[in-house]
């Protein structure tokens, strides 16, 4: 409840709550949802190939104090600096050049390459860098999954041979219980 709203209650509506929206399924077929953002936001690609919202103002009403647009600069100052990609920005545009500390976003302009004005969806120049990205990420996810699993092969012969090696010394002591028992101790 707000501050001083004491006992009162408050009715939940479209305007009252972020709205959200579906963006895939679990394997289970349940909805996986996304706050839309309503404050200032911008799309980015983190350095995994994600493409995410990130608010850039930090209240819930959006307004253009001077202190909204230091933090609005400074979180995108952060997000730039830590290899996050402004979607709608040309990755060789030289927009950035004091957040970089180099000519573009990706470093050099490679020959024959012109910088663009960008797209909401990612210029013809991002998207290659994002499938890159993406591709890393699931390589390196891969691998992980095949680490994971000689990992568990890994357990599991060792588990066999320890229940081998138990059930081993479990027969030589009944053996040993046997011949003592029968007069045949050593």
């Amino acid at each position: 409840m707000p501050p001083g709203a004491g006992n009162r209650v408050f009715q939940l509506t479209d305007a009252s709550v972020s709205p959200t929206r579906v963006v895939g399924r679990t394997e289970d077929g349940l909805p996986i949802e996304e706050t839309i953002p309503q404050i200032k936001h911008e799309m980015f690609v983190d350095p995994a190939g994600n493409i995410c919202p990130v608010l850039l103002r930090n209240g819930r009403a959006a307004g253009n104090s001077p202190a909204e647009e230091r933090y609005e600069d400074l979180t995108r100052r952060e997000l730039i600096s830590s290899g996050w990609l402004p979607l709608n920005t040309c990755p060789y545009t030289s927009e950035y050049m004091r957040l970089t500390n180099s000519s573009t976003l990706l470093g050099e302009i490679p020959d024959g390459v012109k910088p663009c004005k960008g797209h909401p969806d990612g210029c013809e120049h991002l998207q290659p860098v994002i499938k890159a990205r993406l591709a890393k990420t699931r390589a390196k996810w891969e691998e992980q999954q095949h680490d994971e699993k000689r990992a568990v092969r890994q357990a599991e012969m060792i588990a066999k041979a320890s229940a081998t090696a138990a059930a081993d010394a479990v027969s030589s002591a009944l053996d040993a219980r046997k011949n003592l028992r029968a007069g045949k101790g050593e």
